[in-house]
């Protein structure tokens, strides 16, 4: 298996990558490796440039520049008339809309019982800290009668 996804560090033996033009830039890695597998089942040579970098650290997607699909410049018209046939927006229908509804109050449930839990918390570690407090108060009067009264008098 030849894999294609190139950084700027990287040289492959299968790509003349010399000449190469960026036709399309993308911020997250699976969108370029999305597009990549398009053209790549249309057997249209090309890499990604900044590819393993971003898939390192995704912050530094910004940095480089995005992750750059490259192809060779007379392959550049056909390849994107292909992605655009492909980039066909998902239609949102009530099913779908109902489910994300659910979701975010599922979510919004789940935040605010986080909140009570930890509320709850800070409120029995405030009184545990209290008592604590007058236990430890408590022992050391207990320790002091102790020893005034049986070893001292």
């Amino acid at each position: 298996m030849k894999d294609n996804v190139l950084d700027d560090d990287f040289v492959s033996k299968n790509i003349p990558i010399a000449g190469f033009v960026e036709i399309r830039n993308y911020s997250f890695e699976h969108e370029a490796v999305f597009a990549k597998a398009i053209l790549d089942s249309e057997s249209i040579q090309n890499f990604l440039k900044n590819a393993n970098m971003v898939s390192v650290y995704s912050g530094m997607s910004i940095g480089l520049g995005g992750v750059g699909l490259m192809v060779a410049p007379e392959n550049s018209r056909r390849a994107l008339e292909i992605l655009d046939r492909q980039e066909i927006p998902i239609e949102v229908d009530d099913d779908m809309q109902a489910e994300a509804y659910l979701l975010n109050l599922e979510m919004e449930a789940a935040e605010e019982e986080q909140e009570e839990l930890y509320d709850n918390r800070s409120s029995m570690s405030g009184i545990l800290n209290v008592f604590m407090i007058a236990l430890g108060g408590t022992i050391v009067v207990f320790v002091l009668w102790l020893l005034l009264k049986y070893f001292i008098f």
